[in-house]
């Protein structure tokens, strides 16, 4: 569907709208682009990994230690 403009005032607003939304667009490109970068940065994806490699080590302490407290209540049963 086409737009009538009434005034070049009217298409010069327009067109000022359509440039600043496609510089927030560009913008938003660009943020996105150096978080992606950010995140895949070698130091980051050690801390990442080591992290994760924390997080699953604690998950296996604390399965075995509810392992071994829930065989002593039992043999206290």
């Amino acid at each position: 569907m086409k737009k009538h403009y009434e005034s070049f005032e009217e298409i010069e607003k327009e067109l000022a709208m359509i440039r600043l939304k496609r510089q927030i667009a560009a913008e938003s490109i660009r943020f996105t682009v150096n978080k992606t970068k950010d995140q895949l940065s070698p130091d980051n994806l050690v801390v990442q990994t080591t992290d994760w490699f924390r997080k699953v080590l604690l998950g296996l302490i604390t399965k075995k230690a509810l392992k071994s407290i829930v065989h002593l209540i039992q043999k206290k049963s």
